[in-house]
């Protein structure tokens, strides 16, 4: 149970995990940083990671084109570094800082975007009509995420990949034995070739099983 001093000003109560089932807003990339950063007491590089590995779940879920994960990670800690600005002077109580705490506040509520900068031009009308739902008001669904599914589905993908990596191998290398076969006699220096061959072809299959191992 989250304990009353774990309360963070202006954000609430750190969570685990981000959900719902709408693209997160600023507040739900907050609670989960103040999780990883107040609580497992990471660094805010990790933290911003961390949160980024949850956050950018939603946005592939709702098949939108998002920004590149430094660009989103930058944006995760910016975030973080205006609460503390804001909380130097939370003792203040002249307009120009409440003035200040309500514009950090209302950025909280409304969501955290990190869709790609063209991706008005890449996506379709309805996909358009998605995203400025969700700019202007969060109105729109794209269901709740899983993420023990979307783990097993990742995982999933990259067994596939592995599969139709060692397909291509075993591919290439029967190919390169029917070579050999029809090139007989063979020269000494044909031999050495094929010999070569052999070699390289069987370090790219120990890459990619390395590789995979990973």
């Amino acid at each position: 149970m989250t304990q009353s001093k774990d309360i963070t000003w202006l954000i609430r109560h750190p969570c685990e995990t981000v959900t719902g089932a709408r693209l997160p807003s600023g507040h739900d990339v907050m609670k989960n940083f103040a999780y990883y950063h107040r609580v497992l007491k990471l660094t805010i590089s990790k933290s911003a990671k961390k949160v980024n590995d949850q956050l950018v779940v939603f946005w592939l879920k709702s098949r939108l084109p998002i920004r590149h994960k430094p660009n989103i990670i930058q944006k995760i800690k910016d975030l973080c570094c205006q609460h503390i600005g804001l909380m130097k002077h939370r003792s203040r109580n002249n307009a120009r800082d409440q003035k200040n705490q309500k514009e950090y506040s209302d950025k909280l509520d409304t969501l955290f975007d990190v869709s790609h900068a063209n991706s008005i031009k890449l996506i379709t009308n309805d996909d358009r009509q998605f995203l400025t739902l969700h700019q202007e008001s969060r109105a729109a669904s794209i269901g709740s995420v899983n993420m023990k599914t979307h783990l097993l589905e990742k995982r999933s993908a990259a067994r596939k990949e592995w599969l139709q990596q060692r397909q291509d191998s075993s591919s290439i290398h029967e190919q390169t034995e029917h070579i050999m076969a029809s090139q007989s006699p063979q020269s000494s220096l044909q031999r050495v070739n094929m010999k070569i061959l052999r070699t390289n072809l069987l370090l790219v299959s120990r890459q990619i099983a390395n590789a995979r191992a990973r």
